[in-house]
């Protein structure tokens, strides 16, 4: 492809600081053809100009910021490429890209430089609405779009990218107008930046291209945000792994940790994860099958239930599979060795993920605790005491992960509407919603073989399964035929006066 452009201007403004150092705002000015472009990007645009307005009436920052307000970004990211080659950018030592995919909801914290300078600490610090996993930061990598935050990273910048993402129906359309665009959202987006400029900017932020590296990060419910680094994350793997072998050996419960038993307990979990994901594939060649592909579009909620509750259905099989077969090993003694293979293969993923630099390590290390807590709580004995560590443990973990997983689906389901007709936008939507609450699931596993027998779960899975598809068999995909209101997802098939 070649791109042919003329006319296309940035506008450059900066508040001078009392040090060196400078901090580069920028946002593109620019929508795409097909849209009105009211939350990409006219909303960041205020939000920019309303934090300039605030810093200028307030005293010098220690750095200078720098504002871009740059063109040509729906274009190819021109504005931005055009701005490396202007003699200011020589003296930026950091950066905050804006940019949006929806109008709704709050800010996110898209991804981050490989190395960070004092921008993530700075916002981890101050932000007032933080919001964002490194989880994000690594689904983005794999998805065909981008922003000008590559042009910089690219540059050698450190900095951070920033982004609402609710309400992706109208992205790159005529629905993208101000009517969508949700007032605490701009609130939210400017509230964050300005403090996240003013933590940085406070003392001369020439040195901040040396500080701080990504890591793990992630919000707890956006209240507030925990960071750690990765030489962090690689001794929280280690000692994961030397615990797991010290509480593999331990009698706890019924269960012996080692022998038969323990191989049992690896097997169910690994067992219980496959099935899980092949039922929730299953169901969406069902869903094809019957011609009802994408019933979901405008209610994500729907795929989540039915693809959920068959990667349930695939845990209680994989169960009875276990009891079936090893008849010699009571429930109970099942129950204690499940979760035994819980604790070593959240351990293995969390050293792995670590060793790899994965930010996502953080994920199998929640779920190893909640593994860890429940086995410490079975070898109390005490019923009380084994239930209160074993939900307790569960219900932290499941909180944390939820919140990620709401994340990726409210993100991504408006996306398959971008897709094409050809692409597989059932199974793929299938494997999200049952990878989504594989972990969940998973944490059954022991519950379910403490049940003296598995008939009753399982005919109300089967029947739960059976009313979710029916569901979605009956769902119409929009939310509605005539666009009569600018309230989110309406209108999705055709504008037609409300008249007609």
């Amino acid at each position: 492809m070649t791109y042919v452009y003329r006319d296309i201007d940035n506008v450059l403004a900066r508040l001078p600081g009392r040090g060196e150092g400078t901090l580069l705002l920028s946002v593109h000015y620019d929508s795409a053809s097909e849209g009105a472009g009211a939350a990409d990007n006219a909303l960041n645009v205020a939000a920019a100009l309303e934090v300039a307005r605030a810093l200028r009436a307030g005293p010098p920052l220690g750095a200078t910021i720098l504002f871009n307000f740059n063109g040509g970004e729906e274009l190819g990211l021109l504005g931005a490429a055009a701005f490396v080659r202007h003699p200011w950018f020589s003296q930026v030592s950091g950066f905050l890209n804006l940019d949006a995919s929806g109008g709704q909801g709050r800010q996110l914290l898209l991804r981050t430089t490989a190395r960070t300078g004092g921008l993530l600490e700075a916002y981890v610090s101050a932000a007032p609405h933080p919001h964002g996993t490194v989880v994000a930061q690594e689904i983005f990598s794999l998805l065909p779009f981008d922003t000008d935050f590559r042009v910089y990273d690219e540059a050698g910048l450190p900095g951070l990218d920033l982004a609402p993402y609710e309400d992706t129906y109208a992205y790159h359309t005529a629905l993208d107008r101000v009517e969508r665009v949700a007032l605490r959202t701009v609130q939210d987006v400017g509230d964050n930046v300005l403090a996240t400029l003013r933590a940085a900017g406070a003392a001369d932020a020439a040195d901040v291209r040396a500080a701080g590296g990504r890591g793990v990060y992630f919000d707890v419910l956006g209240l507030t945000m925990v960071r750690w680094s990765s030489r962090l994350a690689l001794g929280l793997g280690l000692a994961v792994v030397a615990a797991t072998a010290l509480l593999l050996v331990l009698p706890c419960g019924e269960g012996r940790g080692r022998g038969a038993a323990a191989l049992i307990g690896g097997a169910t979990v690994v067992l219980s994860a496959l099935l899980a994901l092949l039922a929730s594939l299953g169901a969406g060649m069902l869903l094809v099958a019957l011609g009802e592909s994408m019933s979901w579009f405008a209610r994500p909620w729907l795929a989540v239930g039915c693809y959920a509750t068959f990667a349930l259905g695939g845990v209680v099989a994989a169960q009875a599979l276990v009891r079936l077969v090893a008849r010699r090993f009571t429930p109970a003694a099942l129950s204690d060795e499940a979760t035994r293979g819980l604790l070593v293969v959240w351990a293995a993923l969390a050293l792995w993920a670590a060793l790899a630099e994965v930010g996502s390590s953080y994920v199998p290390l929640v779920w190893w605790l909640a593994s860890a807590l429940a086995l410490l709580g079975a070898r109390a004995g005490h019923p009380a005491m084994r239930w209160g560590l074993t939900l307790g443990g569960n219900l932290v973990a499941a909180v944390l992960w939820l919140q990620v997983a709401r994340l990726v689906i409210s993100s991504l389901v408006p996306v398959t509407g971008m897709l094409g007709a050809e692409a597989p936008s059932e199974l793929l939507i299938a494997a999200l919603c049952g990878g989504a609450a594989l972990p969940v699931v998973l944490a059954l596993t022991p519950l379910l073989q403490d049940l003296p027998s598995l008939r009753w779960p399982g005919l109300a899975v089967v029947a739960s399964a059976l009313a979710a598809v029916a569901a979605l068999w009956l769902a119409f995909p929009y939310s509605c035929l005539l666009y009569t209101s600018p309230s989110p997802r309406d209108g999705l098939l055709s504008r037609v006066p409300s008249s007609a």
